[in-house]
């Protein structure tokens, strides 16, 4: 919606101004902007996120109320009869270290999510401030060099200078003045007011898997009447010598045998993987009706691992690759299970 935002911008400050050059010179200043962060984000080798891509709807927000400010400040110089340039340069000049103020106030609070230790919000955060602090600095650069580009300042009417929009605001704030603690009081009462509403507020924490009326879950429930599990527990594996055949010996794949066995009966279990999977399923293709533990168990056994090591240690390492690690001398058991909300699965 990046687009829309900016037509819908755009046309509101040319009902102010009814200029579209210098209308077109308060959106300017985001874009060399947010151009900047989008070559931080490839040096850093970073990517452009959901989150980050919202960044520029932030600059509209930010970057247009610093140099709308700017432009009125510069128009109403030159109405005063100040000639455009020296309006400019007067209008900035006077208002580029309070802006400078609001900038870097609001890329604090930007910069502070990265505390959630959350990838892409850490991203969003950092983007977002860094983009704030650079459309302060194009404002100030780009903005009066593109105005002073007009030969003149068109002062057309617009609500900028309209008559009836600044009696109001004129007539609110002689009110504010008159009457302080009348307007103090009733804001006071307002707060206070709106107080005990906030104790019943009503506060979503559920994650998906917690919510039935979620599309999503509606999904994962109809696949999981049809016998697929969209979850898993891994349980994780590590020689501790270092070496890979270790996590498929005998007896280890004898305790995954029994693992499985005893998750099998537990209802929110679908299924299982093992690397003993991989290996009893090579040994019934290698030797159709023999066992394991026949004359020669240790030599087949040996041949076994080893072609099985082989088979994931290739450029294509092949479905044992998932549950098998050769390089790192880690392997897991997958054991697959329905969702029963957050807490039970």
């Amino acid at each position: 919606f990046v687009g829309l935002a900016i037509l819908v911008c755009f046309a509101l400050l040319y009902a102010f101004y009814r200029s579209a050059w210098q209308t077109f010179a308060v959106i300017l200043a985001i874009v060399p902007a947010y151009l900047l962060s989008l070559v931080g984000l490839f040096m850093a080798g970073r990517p452009l996120t959901a989150l980050t891509s919202i960044v520029p709807v932030l600059l509209l927000v930010v970057g247009i109320s610093d140099s709308a400010h700017l432009l009125t400040d510069a128009r109403r110089r030159r109405f005063e009869g100040e000639a455009w340039p020296d309006a400019i340069a007067g209008s900035f000049t006077h208002l580029a270290i309070p802006c400078l103020g609001t900038a870097a106030s609001t890329a604090i609070g930007f910069f502070a999510v990265v505390v959630t230790g959350i990838g892409i919000v850490v991203d969003f955060g950092v983007i977002a401030g860094i983009s704030v602090m650079l459309t302060w600095l194009t404002n100030m650069l780009f903005v009066p060099a593109f105005l002073a580009l007009t030969p003149h300042a068109r002062l057309k009417n617009g609500f900028a200078e309209s008559k009836a929009l600044a009696g109001f605001v004129e007539g609110m704030l002689a009110f504010a003045a008159r009457r302080p603690r009348l307007l103090t009081l009733g804001a006071t009462v307002v707060l206070a007011l709106s107080i005990p509403p906030l104790f019943t507020l009503d506060v979503d924490t559920k994650m998906i898997d917690e919510r039935d009326d979620h599309p999503l879950m509606r999904d994962i429930k109809e696949a999981e009447d049809q016998g697929f599990a969209m979850f898993q527990v891994n349980v994780l594996l590590e020689a501790t010598d270092g070496k890979a055949r270790t996590l498929l010996a005998r007896d280890l794949r004898a305790w995954m045998a029994r693992l499985q066995q005893e998750r099998a009966a537990d209802p929110r279990v679908t299924g299982s993987l093992s690397p003993r999977d991989f290996a009893a399923h090579a040994f019934a293709a290698a030797f159709p009706g023999e066992s394991s533990e026949g004359a020669f168990a240790d030599l087949v056994d040996a041949q076994l691992v080893d072609g099985l090591l082989a088979s994931v240690q290739g450029e294509r390492p092949g479905p044992l690759g998932a549950v098998l690690d050769p390089a790192r001398a880690r392997a897991q058991v997958l054991l697959f299970v329905r969702d029963r909300r957050a807490a039970a699965t």
